[in-house]
């Protein structure tokens, strides 16, 4: 009966919104950079009262996006590399 009671630890699909130090945590980047990616509307993110919180399904998308994004741009800087002398 215990168990009922618990809430899901595999990723972040039990929460539905995570605060700034969450996203901190699960991207590896500084609140401060966290912080950017709102500012400059990369990442969605709204706020109740005073607190800052990012959607978990919003995080993904950002972070699936980013990698698709570097994938690119490292194919760029390869293909600019290979075209100096």
């Amino acid at each position: 009966m215990g168990r009922r009671n618990e809430l899901s630890t595999k990723g972040v699909s039990a929460v539905a919104y995570l605060t700034l130090d969450q996203v901190s945590e699960l991207t590896h980047a500084p609140v401060a950079t966290v912080r950017w990616w709102i500012h400059t509307r990369k990442l969605p993110a709204f706020r109740p009262g005073r607190r800052l919180l990012v959607k978990s399904t919003d995080l993904t998308a950002f972070v699936e996006g980013a990698s698709v994004a570097e994938r690119g741009a490292e194919r760029a800087r390869a293909a600019r590399k290979g075209a100096r002398p």
